[in-house]
């Protein structure tokens, strides 16, 4: 019995938290550090996403990245490899209109070979260019191949110091032709059905407006 100015005493009940239990407020902790970290990587996976599709990505379900230009392509296989896909004058004459014409190089004392041409990115000599040019018509199976150099004079002054280049040839049928080694177009010229080479100095004179110098008249032959 107590009176009405007693406090009734409170009993403590002591728990023993049991191994592999924690309290509710570590749960708590533990599932919000659970929340922070898988948002986290969600938005490095969504990045990474990002990233893939600006750039083309390398996924099946990706877009494809922009077309490289033919230039682009120009040094990213070998010169015998290239001209293996080739079949007419016509496809070299596409692939050389990527080529870009450059003046002799005093300081560059080697001439480029077709292999070092594409390596240095079409851009070469009006030399390196026609020399590029029969190699491939060669090997592309066309006949009489030869490289010419010479002297012209248009309205009376000669020129000399920059030998214009052509390259002849004849296809199987003995059509011939001469492609003028003269960007950005290197143009190619029918020179009529002959079963042996055609003299081509009419007909770059007739294209380059004046005459040609036979005593500096050039010719090497493509094996």
């Amino acid at each position: 019995m107590t009176n009405g100015d007693e406090i009734p005493k409170t009993k403590t009940v002591k728990r023993t938290v049991k191994r592999g239990e924690f309290p509710i407020w570590v749960w708590a902790l533990l599932a919000a550090m659970f929340i922070v970290a898988a948002v986290g990587y969600l938005g490095f996976a969504w990045g990474q996403q990002g990233t893939q599709i600006a750039t083309g990505g390398n996924t099946p379900s990706g877009p494809a990245g922009p077309a490289p230009t033919e230039t682009q392509k120009i040094g990213t296989t070998s010169f015998d490899r290239l001209v293996g896909g080739w079949r007419t004058d016509k496809d070299l004459n596409q692939y050389m209109k990527n080529f870009k014409e450059i003046p002799d190089s005093k300081s560059r004392m080697t001439i480029y070979t077709p292999d070092e041409l594409l390596v240095a990115g079409g851009k070469g000599t009006n030399m390196e260019i026609s020399i590029f040019a029969g190699e491939a018509l060669v090997k592309m199976g066309y006949k009489n191949v030869t490289r010419t150099y010479f002297c012209f004079t248009p309205n009376g002054k000669e020129y000399c110091s920059d030998y214009p280049n052509t390259v002849t040839y004849a296809d199987k049928d003995g059509n011939n032709y001469f492609m003028l080694i003269k960007s950005p177009d290197f143009p190619i010229y029918s020179m009529g059905k002959s079963t042996i080479p055609v003299d081509p100095i009419p007909f770059i004179e007739a294209d380059l407006g004046g005459k040609v110098s036979r005593t500096d008249y050039h010719v090497e032959n493509f094996k």
